[in-house]
């Protein structure tokens, strides 16, 4: 049988390592967070920026039944 001695530095390697891993895991769902935060942003601006256009965009009432319009 192991002896609990030679066990102690084995196991407190072991949980060494996973706080680093979980320090490390942290640190990534950090920056992902921070990088979803930007996209988020930036997607809402894009859609800001479209949604002017849109709105300063008008279509003739006729557009559906004007022929050289249905083509394109």
């Amino acid at each position: 049988m192991i002896e609990k001695e030679t066990l102690k530095p084995i196991f407190k390697n072991l949980i060494e390592i996973i706080l680093e891993y979980q320090k490390f895991n942290l640190k990534m769902v950090s920056e992902n967070t921070e990088l979803i935060s930007t996209n988020n942003n930036n997607l809402s601006k894009h859609i800001l920026d479209l949604n002017a256009q849109l709105s300063n965009y008008q279509l003739r009432p006729d557009y559906d039944q004007d022929p050289e319009y249905v083509k394109n």
